[in-house]
């Protein structure tokens, strides 16, 4: 198997349509979540809401460089998400995070050995496979997250409800 075949399973496996992480993935899981359990902020974690809207957010700014654009995301706005009032705003979070997972995928698949070794955006930050696999990595840990949050989320509402 190719690297890039390699690369682009894991990637669509974390985000999309696998359930060997986790068992799910974050599509998966942030799709069966409710808005109000999407919200629910518990002790100091931040809400499923927020690491769907962190998730999606460095994935648009990974997609605008693998389109020619310029890298011009900021850890400091990763958090920076709009308050949030209704299931139609959280359903549009889930499909933002869903189509730029989906754009990025396609990159992915299409680049060759080169392009995956070549310079991600100004070169200081690595290689495209070096920030692909960031993406991998930083979806699982967030998955992971959301996966307990969940069920912490879930425990609570049965033992006050």
């Amino acid at each position: 198997m190719s690297l890039v075949k390699s690369l682009s399973d894991r990637f669509a496996e974390t985000y999309l349509n696998g359930r060997w992480i986790c068992g799910t993935n974050v599509t998966e899981l942030i799709n069966s979540v409710s808005y109000r359990e999407a919200v629910k902020s518990l002790h100091d974690l931040n809400s499923i809401a927020l690491l769907t809207f962190h998730l999606s957010y460095y994935l648009g700014g990974v997609l605008q460089v693998l389109n020619g654009g310029k890298l011009d995301i900021s850890d400091s706005k990763s958090f920076d998400m709009s308050e949030m009032s209704n299931d139609a705003q959280w359903k549009l979070l889930c499909s933002q995070l869903t189509d730029r997972a989906t754009q990025v995928l396609r990159k992915i698949e299409l680049m060759n050995q080169e392009e995956l070794h070549g310079d991600f955006s100004e070169g200081k930050y690595g290689s495209n496979l070096r920030n692909i696999e960031g993406l991998i990595e930083h979806g699982c840990y967030h998955l992971g997250q959301m996966v307990v949050i969940r069920k912490m989320t879930l425990k609570q509402d049965e033992i006050s409800g």
